[in-house]
């Protein structure tokens, strides 16, 4: 048996809700898991309308998953903490989830109401050295806090494009970032990972250690056990520029810039650029496109289109005040929320009748309180999918022979009464979109883990 099989055998399966190794058992009640890692590390448990358990569940991006009440919330402090607790929940067969930034959109992807809640928070370490040119950060890392303690020594790594994501679930989710045409996603400079697995065993993972689970973590998902520091390059980063720009969608507007979109996304096809552009498309009450364009080596974009624009705001200066003001205004929490996301080869004329069938989808519900449709449009180029080579996803990517766009839907409103027909709209589009791609010999197998909804 490989070693890979063998440490498979003792897994968890932390993508949905975690479970401990002991199926033949009954599963005792979550209060008696709180109580039994009580007894053990009591100033670390916090149970249901204590200040830390509340202030877990206010962290959450979406309503759905802050509706979820875990039975208490387990906020460790050092790896050894961590390879306690989960002694505890493979012995006793224990439910419980993982959150590091919590902005995940399904229920349960980071929260549970059937166990505990491993709140990984105060394992938030930035420790930066600028001899090795490395930095090793903690999973409850944000990136906003990531970016400003490197800002300081004018430098940068593949982090999150937007400030309030947490450092794990980006890392193990992929982490699409500005400069990913030369590095691949952020996992793939990810060059040692500090796991805790399901027998409390802690251990490094990397190229010549655990090398078929240090595989398995780029971008493979969450199920492998608990990762309790990241070692990755950081590299100089004087200053980045960007820019958001907002147009109108008027049909000829939303043609002409689809196709602006995709030449200026093949005229960047090169591992050198450091051109990163999103383009997004958000039709109903706002009836507005745009363009996200930054350049990570401080030198000013042109427009990405020759169509005249409503509103424009650029930004020069560290990463840190980029991202911040150019990416994560863009993106309000907590909200009631539905995602879809797929990844096809570039078409204009897809994505053209993407925006009108999912147009047509929601326009029952045009003038709904609160409601707000967003589609995204994320170029792969080869260049960005020859980067991750060394990554379980590459085969998936590659087989297109083309550059990819990763799509992502989001669909946002305010009522709990409207979440069902809000969710069933969604996946009717998805399932549509799916079958037009495919249809067209267009569709890509390729699905991004930190997009993907549910389970």
């Amino acid at each position: 048996m490989s070693p890979l099989k063998r440490f498979l055998t003792f897994a968890l399966p932390m993508g949905c809700k975690a479970l401990g190794t002991q199926p033949d058992t009954a599963a005792p009640l979550p209060q008696e898991c709180c109580k039994a890692i009580h007894d053990l590390l009591p100033s670390i448990v916090h149970g249901i309308g204590t200040e830390e358990y509340n202030g877990r569940l206010g962290t959450y991006y979406s309503y759905q998953q802050h509706a979820l009440s875990p039975a208490c919330v387990v906020k460790p402090t050092s790896a050894n903490d961590v390879s306690r607790i989960l002694r505890i929940a493979s012995l006793q067969d224990c439910a419980f989830a993982v959150a590091s930034g919590g902005h995940m959109a399904w229920p349960e992807s980071s929260n549970t109401g059937d166990g505990f809640l491993f709140d990984l928070r105060d394992l938030n370490q930035i420790d930066i050295s600028l001899k090795d040119q490395t930095i090793s950060l903690g999973p409850g890392s944000k990136w906003t806090s990531v970016y400003a303690a490197m800002s300081v020594h004018n430098v940068t790594t593949a982090g999150a494009r937007v400030n309030d994501v947490g450092v794990g679930g980006f890392l193990l989710g992929g982490g699409v970032a500005y400069m990913s045409n030369t590095h691949g996603f952020g996992s793939n400079t990810v060059f040692n990972y500090e796991v805790v697995l399901s027998d409390g065993t802690i251990i490094n993972a990397n190229s010549t250690s655990h090398a078929d689970l240090f595989w398995a973590l780029r971008l493979a998902g969450t199920n492998y056990g608990i990762v309790t520091r990241f070692d990755m390059p950081i590299f100089p980063s004087p200053a980045i520029w960007g820019a958001v720009t907002l147009y109108p969608a008027t049909e000829q507007s939303t043609s002409e810039i689809f196709a602006d979109y995709e030449k200026y996304n093949r005229d960047n096809d090169n591992v050198d650029t450091f051109k990163s552009a999103v383009f997004v498309n958000m039709p109903g009450q706002n009836d507005m496109m745009m363009t996200v364009i930054v350049n990570s080596a401080g030198q000013r974009e042109p427009p990405m289109t020759s169509v005249d624009h409503i509103q424009q705001a650029e930004k020069l200066g560290s990463t840190h005040i980029v991202v911040s003001d150019v990416m994560t205004a863009l993106l309000e929490a907590p909200v009631r929320t539905a995602w879809f996301t797929m990844t096809t080869r570039v078409n204009r004329q897809l994505f053209l009748d993407l925006n009108k069938m999912l147009a047509d989808v929601f326009q029952p519900f045009e003038g709904k309180s609160g409601l707000s449709l967003a589609m995204g449009y994320q170029a792969f180029q080869k260049s960005y999918i020859e980067a991750t080579h060394d990554s379980p996803v590459y085969n998936s990517m590659k087989e297109a022979d083309d550059d990819l766009t990763l799509i992502l839907l989001m669909v946002t409103w305010k009522d709990p009464k409207d979440d069902k027909e809000m969710k069933k709209a969604t996946a009717r589009f998805g399932k549509l979109a799916e079958q037009e791609a495919t249809k067209r010999n267009l569709f890509s197998n390729f699905i991004y883990l930190n997009y993907a909804n549910g389970c």
